[in-house]
């Protein structure tokens, strides 16, 4: 009975200590000849500090600062708000580049991290926890171009997380007829194996 109330205690203290964390995934990848970063999560902005309210007329990256976005900074779509965080690391950098690019255009909300200047860009008006889905595009740039180095980097602010994965090129689709051709191949080499064994013997 006492074992019981003890563990019941432990586990409603640890509940009440526990916070939720939140990831936000931003995924760069070579599409033909542009590159194309996706931000997929949220974000909790407790501990942040709330600095000013803006319109923002890009979405920018820059490799060796730890600047990274999506999004179309365009219009209404543009407005952000500014905070301020604290970022612990571990990653710093994603490449060599330390001047910024703009993005030449993009969907959704836009949502930035400045690990340099320890700033979080959000949606005007943004909502911890709230779902983000944007995307952004550099056209006729590569990684090379950009001073992307491919990886998997992570940096923290406050709750949140920021994961990014910086891919390869976005693999060519197989035509849909490829698997059944091949296994079509396959069963008449087979067929002509069995008849050759067959006059064989």
């Amino acid at each position: 009975m006492i074992r019981n109330f003890l563990g019941a205690a432990a586990l409603s203290i640890l509940g009440a200590t526990q916070t939720v964390a939140a990831t936000l995934n931003f995924t760069l990848t070579e599409v033909g000849s542009n590159v194309v970063s996706t931000a997929v999560g949220s974000v909790d902005l407790t501990g942040y500090v709330f600095l000013v309210p803006a319109s923002l007329s890009s979405v920018r990256l820059s490799s060796g600062d730890m600047q990274i976005g999506a999004g179309n900074g365009s219009g209404a779509t543009g407005l952000v708000d500014f905070y301020q965080a604290v970022f612990s690391g571990p990653d710093a950098s994603f490449g060599t580049r330390a001047s910024s690019t703009k993005a030449s255009f993009g969907t959704g909300d836009v949502t930035n991290i400045l690990v340099d200047r320890a700033v979080v860009e959000v949606p005007a008006g943004y909502v911890s926890g709230d779902a983000i889905n944007s995307t952004a595009t550099w056209v006729n740039r590569s990684f090379a171009s950009l001073g992307i180095t491919p990886g998997t980097y992570t940096t923290v602010a406050g709750n949140t997380t920021f994961n990014l994965d910086i891919g390869g090129p976005a693999p060519v689709p197989l035509p849909a007829a490829l698997p059944l051709l091949l296994a079509g191949l396959g069963g008449l080499g087979f067929v002509a194996r069995l008849r050759r064994g067959a006059a064989l013997g």
